[in-house]
């Protein structure tokens, strides 16, 4: 009975995601949608972008260095995946 007044009220506990499932999924919108306008990303703007979020990460978490960013481009379903990837240093507590 619990479970029901829960469906009735619009409990939505079964498809909360996290943030970081969430800004996946925007990603992926914004690069599909950026492929469907023809707009893919040439290397330079790759490494424009690497070095960007270089500096915002340092701003936060000093250690990261630019061979911690990795960013790969590759096709999966018919849309372009931008994936990105920074290695944080260890915790000193």
């Amino acid at each position: 009975m619990m479970k029901s007044m829960f469906k009735l009220f619009g409990d939505n506990q079964e498809k909360t995601q996290s943030s970081a499932d969430i800004a996946k999924d925007r990603l992926k919108v914004i690069v599909a949608t950026n492929h469907r306008l023809n707009m893919r990303l040439s290397a330079e703007r790759v490494e424009e972008m690497k070095q960007e979020i270089l500096e915002v990460v340092n701003k936060y978490i000093q250690g990261v260095q630019k061979d911690d960013v990795d960013i790969q481009q590759r096709q999966e379903d018919n849309m372009d995946i931008l994936e990105m990837n920074v290695n944080l240093p260890e915790r000193r507590d």
